[in-house]
């Protein structure tokens, strides 16, 4: 297992912090410091047969100082996944002609409200209404991406969605995706809205399956530790 989110816990002591897993491997570790103990904690659970890149989601949070409180509570949200799904695209073989070249680039091409450039693979205009088509769907992930031509696309299942609250999926515009049939989940692609320049990124606990959320804001965000 390379990655995964762990559940943890945390108390403190005079000497300093002990944090575990509440959940296997139980990897538990101590430190003076929440910085050192988090990093013990990384060691103990890949010694422990866990993770080799675990995630640390804390219940209750972390405690952090009132000066940084406003960056952990961004008002934007970027949501992104790592699993790539396979879209409908025309598939060109070695040395294919250059008609099944100009099929391929007019396929991406609808998705979009004006034309390609054909050099680059860069899609021209904004993301229309077209529902995109997948041939291929994970059932183990519930976010993702896929590329139009060289347009990077964010997909998400209906039970990603369905845990955002309403003030969050009325700000988000979505379009459903047409599938294979073969994907027991129903996803969806993340249109809009276009978002604000990216300052840095946090990585917190997926919500369903292996989501991460990254966050950004107008003020570079602090080291929680």
């Amino acid at each position: 297992m390379e990655e995964q989110v762990y559940l943890c816990g945390l108390e403190k002591f005079k000497s300093g912090f002990k944090v575990w897993l509440k959940e296997e491997p139980f990897s538990e570790a101590r430190a003076q410091t929440i910085g050192e103990a988090l990093q013990n904690l990384i060691e103990a659970v890949i010694q422990d047969g866990g993770a080799v890149t675990p995630t640390f989601e804390f219940s209750p949070p972390l405690p952090h100082k009132e000066a940084e409180r406003k960056f952990y509570e961004p008002e934007i949200l970027v949501l992104t996944g790592d699993e790539r799904f396979g879209t409908a695209e025309p598939q060109l073989k070695a040395f294919a002609l250059s008609e099944a070249r100009e099929a391929a680039d007019r396929w991406f091409e609808q998705f979009f409200s004006g034309s390609s450039c054909r050099k680059c693979r860069m899609p021209g205009g904004q993301r229309n209404d077209r529902l995109l088509q997948i041939r291929h769907a994970s059932d183990t992930y519930d976010g993702g991406f896929t590329s139009l031509g060289c347009a990077s696309i964010n997909i998400f299942s209906g039970e990603f969605l369905k845990l955002l609250s309403s003030a969050e999926r009325e700000f988000l515009k979505i379009l459903p995706i047409e599938s294979d049939g073969r994907s027991l989940k129903e996803f969806f692609e993340l249109v809009g809205p276009m978002g604000v320049p990216w300052l840095q990124q946090t990585v917190s606990k997926p919500a369903v399956g292996n989501v991460l959320f990254a966050v950004a804001a107008y003020s570079i965000i602090l080291q929680r530790i």
